[in-house]
């Protein structure tokens, strides 16, 4: 009593173990006008990331491209929704099946989402991306299984 209320904050954070979560990304350079093949591409750096983005990975050209691989955990057996906003085109594939198709130059104002069942268990998850200059972005976002909409988290990612 006597006192005045300040205001509050919540932020989320994420524990996660740098030894098992992560995704590891292959960077490419070039200029595509959709995603190239990347088994016909010179790999130019490779690395680990704890979430699909751009905001860790600096390209040293505007023309570029990636491809993340890891594997997405998953608790609860149900049919999941994943979002993909990005400039430029983008395709995301959960057990090797394409579930999200983003392809070709475009803004980051379009998304696309797709369905797709997982069991309880680890999947292994692709997301190719490529950036044919001007402005990038790239966000995946997930809904499912009582859990409301919201970037994949870094710990549902992983490495082995």
């Amino acid at each position: 009593e006597g006192f005045e209320t300040s205001y509050t904050q919540s932020c989320k954070i994420n524990f996660i173990d740098r030894e098992l979560n992560g995704i590891t990304y292959s960077y490419y350079e070039g200029k595509w006008m959709k995603l190239p093949d990347f088994q016909k591409q010179e790999v130019i750096k490779t690395g680990t990331v704890f979430e699909f983005g751009l905001d860790k990975i600096i390209p040293a050209k505007d023309e570029f491209a990636l491809s993340f691989n890891g594997l997405l955990k998953i608790d609860e057996p149900a049919e999941y929704e994943f979002f993909i906003r990005s400039n430029d085109g983008s395709k995301l594939y959960i057990d090797n099946k394409l579930v999200i198709d983003h392809d070709g130059p475009h803004g980051a104002d379009i998304e696309k989402s797709g369905k797709i069942r997982l069991e309880a268990g680890k999947h292994p998850v692709r997301l190719d991306y490529f950036q044919a200059g001007g402005g990038m972005f790239l966000q995946v976002d997930y809904a499912g299984a009582g859990i409301k909409r919201q970037p994949v988290p870094p710990t549902i990612l992983f490495r082995k």
